[in-house]
């Protein structure tokens, strides 16, 4: 079990189905759970929540936040 881990999480090319098949219908009931896929397996966290946010407007009138928003308020106000 270690040795995977000392290994590092394995290509993103693992990512994508996951994310994928989280858009689909199939996956409709699935809300505020935390996923990982790497080398072939695929998981779900327990027990995860939020722990910092960042505002940044009415969320039912402002526009998603942009990456370049995003580059400057995830290290100072989202990161360890």
């Amino acid at each position: 079990m270690f040795e995977a881990a000392r290994a590092g999480p394995g290509p993103s090319t693992h990512v994508p189905p996951i994310v994928s098949w989280l858009c689909t219908d199939a996956a409709a009931g699935v809300t505020g759970r935390v996923f990982d896929a790497r080398g072939g397996e695929v998981g779900v966290w327990p027990d995860c929540h939020q722990v910092r946010s960042v505002l940044t407007g009415d969320p039912g009138r402002s526009p998603p936040s942009s990456v370049n928003e995003l580059d400057q308020l995830a290290p100072a106000q989202l990161l360890d």
